[in-house]
């Protein structure tokens, strides 16, 4: 009976401890899940700040490759790798520089684009332009001209932000709430200066971007904002470039003009017969005079339409750099 007795107490004692531990092991699960449960998202602060928002201004930009140049007599002569030739083309026009980073008053142009076998950079030869006011000595840099955009997005270098060495702006798109979102998205950088940044159009852009971001800034946050209208640098040196390059095709228009004048009107060292009806050559002597006479007449006309047209080029340029 005692036998029996301590036997049935075992066996209680048993379920009790497998019990504990069965319970111990379940509990010990629960917390195990509990702990490995992904932490809730980092709560986002409230924003009070009202930032500047902006479509980007727009404006004619050149794209260009950097050049050293060694000129000899009247011939540059520059080395590139092939990735930072691979946009070069002989005919292409180059803008020169002196040892100031001062822009000179004349160009040069890409004249051949070679190989090297031995190394395989690329050897470049540029021709300056013939000018006897800056002599090529002062010539010491040059930048190619591979291309140019004649309406590009620019947006000011404080909209800029660099994130793991990628450039990336604030976008800001509109809620139908009525108020504002920004968005962090990369930015496809043309070309950046000390005072601006040009990016490649995005077709599905708000073409509405936040002016001066700051580090309270979340991606996807409504935001407070000011709208404004950036109107860009006021002269670039694309824009200086330009007028520059204007400037240089109206001189050879005028330089040609002045020379088709001096080879078609023929020099009169004599005075002409007097015309009577008489003379058997009278007929071809007024002939004569009358082309003279229309030459002239014509070559005014076409000199009067060039200064129109140079007096417009220059109030166009002068609004589209305003």
């Amino acid at each position: 009976m005692h036998a029996s007795r301590r036997i049935l107490i075992g066996i209680i004692a048993v379920l009790i401890v497998g019990a504990g531990l069965a319970t111990g092991t379940y509990l010990s699960r629960e917390n195990t899940v509990t702990q490995t449960t992904a932490p809730a998202s980092e709560k986002i602060e409230p924003n009070f700040t009202t930032y500047d928002i902006s479509p980007a201004s727009r404006g004619a930009v050149i794209i260009t490759v950097d050049v050293a140049l060694n000129v000899t007599d009247d011939m540059g002569y520059a080395t590139l790798t092939q990735q930072e030739a691979a946009e070069v083309k002989t005919g292409q026009r180059v803008l020169l520089y002196n040892t100031h980073g001062d822009i000179l008053g004349k160009f040069g142009a890409v004249e051949t684009v070679t190989v090297d076998p031995a190394n395989g950079h690329v050897n470049i030869t540029i021709k300056p332009d013939k000018d006897k006011a800056v002599p090529n000595d002062l010539v010491t840099r040059g930048k190619i001209i591979t291309g140019d955009i004649s309406n590009a997005p620019r947006l000011p270098l404080a909209a800029l932000v660099e994130k793991d060495g990628t450039p990336h702006i604030w976008e800001v798109s509109a809620n139908e709430d009525g108020t504002n979102s920004a968005y962090f998205k990369p930015a496809d950088v043309v070309r950046k200066t000390d005072s601006f940044i040009v990016i490649n159009e995005d077709p599905n852009s708000s073409n509405m971007f936040v002016l001066n971001p700051d580090s309270a800034l979340r991606d996807g946050q409504a935001i407070n904002v000011k709208k404004i209208l950036y109107a860009g640098p006021e002269l670039t040196e694309e824009g200086r470039v330009m007028v520059m390059i204007k400037k240089r095709q109206r001189i050879l228009v005028e330089e040609n003009t002045k020379s088709f004048l001096r080879m078609s009107t023929p020099v009169i060292s004599q005075p002409l017969p007097t015309i009577n009806s008489c003379n058997p050559h009278a007929k071809i002597t007024t002939d004569f005079i009358n082309k003279i006479k229309n030459i002239s007449v014509q070559e005014e006309i076409k000199r009067r339409a060039a200064r129109r047209e140079a007096k417009q080029e220059m109030k166009k340029e002068k609004q589209e750099s305003e």
